[in-house]
C-alpha cells in the first residue's frame, strides 16, 4: 500500500513526553519504565527534576545513562506547572505528551495514538481514555475504575468541547497534542495556582476554533490515587476556589491583548465550571459567604465581557450566578426541572 507524505509523517513523528517530577521516588520508576517500554519506541522522554530532596533526582540521572532517549533537567523547586513549561520550552518532537511521574501509561498508548493519526493525519490532538488505581495495601494490588470520560463515538472540536464539558475533560495527561499548535498559541501552565490543566485546556480550545481531535476506545493512562503528599490530597475548598478565580482572572485579562475574539466563550465556559465547581465547595465549607468573597473578583472581570455559546436559559442563569450565586444556585437545586433545561450545568 502506498503511504502519503502525510501518513509517513505520522510513522515517523517523534513524541515528547515530559514528566514533572517531584519527590515520587517510590512511584517514579515505575512510571518511566511505562514510557520506556512503549510499543513505539521514537520517544523523547524528558524528566524535569524539580528540586526534589528524595532520591528522584538520582533516579532520573540512571534513566539517563541507561537510555539516549532520557533528558534530565534540574532546577529549584517552582510547583507543578513550572516543571511543566520548562519540558515544553525544550521539547523537540512533533507531539506532545505530558505524564505525571507518580501514574503510568499502558504499553501500546503510543502506537495507538500513531495508528490513529496515520487514518487522520489532520488531527491536532488525539485524546485516550484513563482508569483511576486505587492501591490495595493488603494484596499489594490496583483496583481499577474508569475515569469519567467521553463517548468512544464522540470527536473532540471546539463546539463539543465547551457543550460537554463533564465529557471531555481538562486534564492534560489523557492527550498527545501537536506541538506547532501549542507552541503557535504560545501557550503554557500557569505558575504557582492549582487548576492548571483547566486554565490551559480552555484557553487552547478556545483559541484554536479549527481544532480537529479523536478520542481512541483504549484505557492508556493508569492515575494513581490516595498517595499521601499528591497535590489532589493537600487541596482545600477555599483555596480550590481562590486559585480557580485567580486563574480565570489571569487568562480573560492575557487574552485581552492577543485574542479578544476568544474571551466571550471563556467567560461563558468559566462561570459555567465555576457553578459546576460551587455544589461541592459548598458541601466543604463552614460559610458559603467565604466564598462569594473569593469569587467576587472574577465576577468583577466576568461583567467587562461578553458571553458566548450559551442559549436562553443558559444565559440567563449564568448571569444570574454571577449577580448572586448563593440565591440562583437554591432556585436551581430546588427546581430540578429548570437544572435539566440547563442541560451541561449542575448546581
Amino acid at each position: 500500500m502506498l503511504l502519503t507524505l502525510a501518513h509517513l509523517s505520522a510513522v515517523q513523528a517523534l513524541i515528547s513526553v515530559i514528566v514533572p517530577v517531584y519527590n515520587v521516588a517510590p512511584y517514579l520508576r515505575q512510571c518511566v519504565d511505562s514510557i520506556l517500554s512503549q510499543s513505539y519506541t521514537h520517544l523523547e522522554v524528558l524528566l524535569i527534576d524539580d528540586g526534589s530532596t528524595d532520591e528522584s533526582g538520582a533516579i532520573c540521572d540512571e534513566y539517563a545513562q541507561q537510555d539516549s532517549r532520557v533528558k534530565v533537567v534540574h532546577k529549584s523547586n517552582g510547583g507543578l506547572s513550572s516543571a511543566r513549561n520548562v519540558g515544553l520550552s525544550l521539547a523537540s518532537g512533533e507531539w506532545i505528551s505530558f505524564v505525571d511521574s507518580d501514574d503510568w501509561l499502558d504499553t501500546n498508548i503510543y502506537q495507538k495514538c500513531i495508528d490513529e493519526l496515520e487514518r487522520y493525519p489532520d488531527l491536532d490532538l488525539v485524546r485516550f481514555f484513563v482508569n483511576y488505581a486505587y492501591l490495595d495495601e493488603d494484596t499489594n494490588s490496583y483496583r481499577l475504575e474508569p475515569f469519567r470520560e467521553a463517548e468512544k463515538s464522540l470527536k473532540i472540536n471546539q463546539s463539543a468541547c465547551f457543550r460537554y464539558p463533564k465529557r471531555i475533560p481538562a486534564v492534560v495527561w489523557s492527550s498527545i497534542y501537536k506541538t506547532s499548535m501549542l507552541k503557535s498559541l504560545e501557550l503554557t501552565f500557569i505558575e504557582g495556582l492549582l487548576h492548571e490543566d483547566e486554565f490551559f485546556t480552555a484557553e487552547l480550545y478556545a483559541r484554536v476554533k479549527s481544532l480537529k481531535g479523536h478520542y481512541i476506545p483504549y484505557v492508556g493512562y493508569y492515575y494513581r490515587q490516595n498517595r499521601a503528599g499528591a497535590i489532589m490530597y493537600e487541596r482545600d475548598a477555599l483555596k480550590s476556589c481562590d486559585h480557580l478565580c485567580k486563574g480565570f482572572i489571569y487568562v480573560l485579562k492575557r487574552l485581552q491583548s492577543i485574542d479578544p475574539d476568544a474571551i466571550p466563550l471563556l467567560n461563558m465556559h468559566f462561570l459555567t465550571i465555576l457553578m459546576e465547581e460551587w455544589r461541592g465547595y459548598r458541601r466543604r465549607v463552614s460559610s458559603v459567604e467565604e466564598l462569594v468573597l473569593l469569587m467576587r473578583p472574577f465576577f468583577q472581570e466576568s461583567y467587562k465581557h461578553k458571553l458566548k455559546g450559551v442559549g436562553g436559559k443558559q444565559h440567563i442563569f449564568l448571569r444570574c450566578f454571577r449577580l448572586n450565586p448563593i440565591l440562583t444556585a437554591n432556585v436551581v437545586r430546588l427546581y430540578r426541572p429548570i437544572g435539566r433545561l440547563l442541560g451541561r450545568i449542575y448546581i
